[in-house]
């Protein structure tokens, strides 16, 4: 993506047909998600170019005929109208990034910001559509790609800018652009950067002192950078600022020890940096979905032999 990028679009580079010329890409979804231990959730065909992300934690991302272990700093492209399943790790499940874009939206209708899955209304519309000759499905790592670690930066954008204010068609046209540029860059065969220096002492910094109430300047002193080359660094390493990063590292950990040792929640909260027993049982159900005094109970039952 260079500095002078057009975001204009020739809408035969998108389907092969002039009328296209009444349409551009739009981002249709994006968010952040916390799946339980070993959760599954089967998403059937969608109108949509998925970008999928792992923050932390792992699982499997399988469709009809592949199945891709995911861990941490890996992407997955998922073209057009795929099906595509989530399986969580039954002990350290992912948390996912996801936008999804639609390739071609007519400009005489007004963008819809819902994911069209087989079933839904606007599944087959005719003012979306894919892109012919769409590359197949890539999986690959981000952080060791320049353009794959910008290319979730950009998505992580999308994330939060979907999650903030109201947002309109222009908006979401514009990433639309933008997405669909780095998607078509997006190459992990390039493996043409090293994780950002100071990175690893930075992690190894926060997981020594979980139990402080630490602050960006400290991260950063520990990797022997700045703030701002900290904060650019994580931006691209984990495609989120160092506050969102240790608070979900965080949440994270207090999660792994409820599962596995007899901590009570109060317990628990002061050993991740949480001093107030309360906003940590606030926010860990608004990420988990449960509050932490039961989440221990509402681990999932592996299945058996025959996949029940």
């Amino acid at each position: 993506m260079g500095e002078n990028m057009d975001i204009s679009i020739n809408p035969n580079d998108l389907t092969g047909d002039p009328d296209a010329a009444a349409g551009s890409p739009a981002v249709v979804a994006a968010n952040w998600y916390q799946f339980r231990p070993g959760q599954r959730i089967p998403v059937p065909r969608v109108d949509a170019v998925s970008l999928i992300w792992i923050l932390e934690g792992s699982g499997e991302l399988r469709t009809r005929t592949t199945r891709h272990k995911m861990t941490a700093g890996m992407a997955m492209r998922v073209p057009w109208r795929s099906a595509i399943e989530y399986r969580a790790d039954a002990s350290a499940p992912f948390r996912t990034g996801a936008v999804h874009i639609v390739p071609w939206h007519s400009s005489t209708a007004a963008v819809t910001t819902e994911v069209a899955v087989e079933g839904h209304e606007l599944f087959g519309s005719p003012s979306r559509r894919g892109i012919d000759g769409e590359p197949p499905l890539l999986v690959g790592v981000t952080n060791r790609s320049e353009t794959g670690r910008r290319l979730i930066s950009i998505g992580s954008f999308c994330v939060e800018r979907f999650l903030g204010a109201p947002i309109g068609d222009d908006v979401t046209r514009a990433l639309g652009v933008l997405m669909l540029d780095g998607l078509a860059a997006w190459d992990d065969s390039k493996d043409d950067t090293e994780v950002p220096r100071g990175i690893a002492r930075m992690v190894d910094f926060v997981s020594r002192n979980m139990d402080q109430p630490l602050r960006v300047q400290d991260v950063a002193r520990a990797g022997g950078v700045s703030v701002a080359t900290a904060q650019r660094h994580f931006r691209q390493w984990a495609g989120e600022s160092i506050v969102v990063w240790l608070r979900n590292r965080r949440l994270h950990e207090a999660a792994r020890l409820l599962r596995t040792t007899g901590m009570r929640v109060n317990e628990v909260a002061k050993y991740v940096g949480f001093s107030d027993p309360l906003y940590f049982s606030r926010v860990f159900s608004a990420a988990y979905g449960t509050p932490p005094s039961r989440y221990a109970g509402t681990l999932y039952t592996r299945p058996d032999a025959s996949g029940h």
